[in-house]
């Protein structure tokens, strides 16, 4: 955004609380933006020399389980990097309407949720901080379990981290990055499958629902995915990413959206055939 487009001083009397946390949130970080540039370049090298050293070593070690575990070194190193060029690249200053948008999101869209989504629509919220990361889901057409990714790190739950709409706080918060330099991640929505609708539903007073769900498939299952959540921001870009690795695209939406395309669904089964 451009600086004619920020909120002039004269303006601030007619503004929203959440309008002048944006202003202060984007004066404060547009001060460090490009010590945060730096700072975050020098990180993926310091990744990037890592994974030379492992790599180099590599060859070196004649007992399996050390070998097994330098592999795993190298394979975490390698997902962190990726992780950490994502950021690099999706990096941009930060504008108010973008942070604004983000402020309200937290204060008000999980209550939204628990309102609108009917108890008869047993939805799961998986949310994705790292715009890049977000690329990488769609790229592989799904969310994958840790083991399914190769991964040796194991979360809180061995499957996919989701939340229902009961707790849906916690995929809201994972969403968010809390730095408003890189752009909002996204929530996916989608259905479990029917023998873990019990789950879901039983673990509702939690954080998450315990032990998560088995990893999904969108493209191969593609009337589970109820839509891609994400800023106004991201909406072109997201859409851009699921044409090009076969995922529907008309199924990315901002928060409203969302809970418009509920309102709709339900009108739509009110309505019978």
């Amino acid at each position: 955004m451009s600086e004619s487009n920020e909120t002039k001083p004269n303006q601030i009397e007619n503004l929203s609380a959440e309008q002048i946390i944006a202003i202060n949130i984007v004066k404060k970080e547009k001060a460090t933006f490009n010590e945060t540039v730096t700072r975050n370049m020098s990180i993926v090298d310091e990744i990037r020399n890592r994974i030379d050293r492992l790599k180099q070593n590599e060859n070196e070690e004649k007992e399996t389980y050390k070998a097994e575990r330098r592999a795993r070194q190298i394979a975490d190193a390698e997902r962190v990097l990726r992780i950490r060029e994502g950021i690099i690249e999706f990096t941009r200053p930060p504008f108010e309407k973008d942070v604004e948008y983000r402020l309200k999101v937290i204060k008000s869209f999980p209550k939204k949720v628990k309102e609108t989504v009917p108890d008869t629509l047993p939805l799961v919220f998986h949310g994705t901080r790292n715009i890049g990361d977000v690329r990488q889901i769609i790229k592989t057409n799904g969310l994958l379990t840790p083991e399914e990714r190769g991964e040796s790190i194991i979360s809180f739950a061995s499957q996919i981290d989701v939340g229902a709409k009961t707790n849906i706080r916690t995929p809201c918060e994972f969403a968010e990055p809390n730095y408003y330099w890189i752009p909002y991640g996204a929530i996916f929505s989608f259905l479990p499958k029917p023998e873990e609708v019990e789950k879901v539903n039983r673990t509702a007073d939690g954080t998450e629902v315990f032990g998560g769900v088995n990893g999904v498939n969108f493209k191969q299952e593609p009337e589970r995915l109820f839509g891609i959540i994400t800023s106004p921001e991201n909406i072109e870009q997201v859409q851009k990413w699921c044409i090009e690795y076969g995922l529907d695209s008309s199924k990315v939406m901002t928060h409203d959206g969302f809970l418009e395309s509920i309102t709709n669904t339900q009108t739509n089964l009110s309505a019978g055939p």
